[in-house]
C-alpha cells in the first residue's frame, strides 16, 4: 500500500489505518496534517490538533491562518466574554455577560436581571426587606418579615 484515501495513513505494506479524530488527514498516528475545523474546536499546531481552550484560556472556538501559531478566539465559554481575542471572566454579579459592564443573567435570585439595561441589581436595593425578586416584584422577604400583596410586614 503506497497511498491511502483521505483520512487514512499507511501503516504498513498492506494496511491503511484511520486518522484519530479530530485529525482529518495524517501521515501517521501521531502526525496530523489537518484538523477537523468544522466546529473550530481545534487548531493544528506543529503536527497535533490542539483544543482552543488549551491555547487561549476559556476559549471554546478559535481559528488561525494555516501553519500559523497566531490563534484567534472566536467564542468564549459561558461565564466569560471575548475581549481582544482573550476570554475574560464576567464581573459579579453577572453569571453570563456580553462584556465587562453588560450582563445576560445574574449569579442567583438575590439579584434581579434588567434586560433593558443589561444589569443585575440586588433585590434589597430594589425592595426593602426583600431577599429574592424579579425586576418588578419581590418574591421572598428577609427573615422576620412577610409579604402580602406588595407590602412588607414584620412578623
Amino acid at each position: 500500500c503506497d497511498a491511502c484515501i483521505s483520512g487514512y495513513y499507511v501503516l504498513n505494506e498492506t494496511t491503511c489505518k484511520q486518522c484519530k479524530l479530530p485529525c482529518l488527514t495524517c501521515e501517521s498516528a501521531d502526525n496530523c496534517t489537518l484538523c477537523d475545523i468544522s466546529l473550530q474546536l481545534y487548531i493544528l499546531i506543529n503536527v497535533t490538533c490542539v483544543p482552543c481552550n488549551n491555547i487561549i484560556t476559556a476559549c471554546s472556538t478559535c481559528s488561525s491562518v494555516v501553519n500559523s501559531t497566531n490563534v484567534t478566539c472566536n467564542v468564549c465559554n459561558n461565564g466569560t466574554y471575548l475581549a481582544n481575542s482573550s476570554c475574560l471572566d464576567c464581573v459579579s454579579p453577572c453569571l453570563y455577560c456580553l462584556n465587562s459592564t453588560n450582563c445576560l443573567s445574574c449569579i442567583n435570585s438575590t439579584y434581579a436581571y434588567d434586560s433593558t439595561n443589561f444589569v443585575c441589581t440586588l433585590c434589597s436595593s430594589l425592595f426593602t426587606n426583600c431577599t429574592t425578586c424579579t425586576i418588578s416584584a419581590c418574591l421572598t422577604c428577609n427573615v422576620g418579615f412577610y409579604l402580602s400583596g406588595s407590602n412588607f410586614y414584620a412578623i
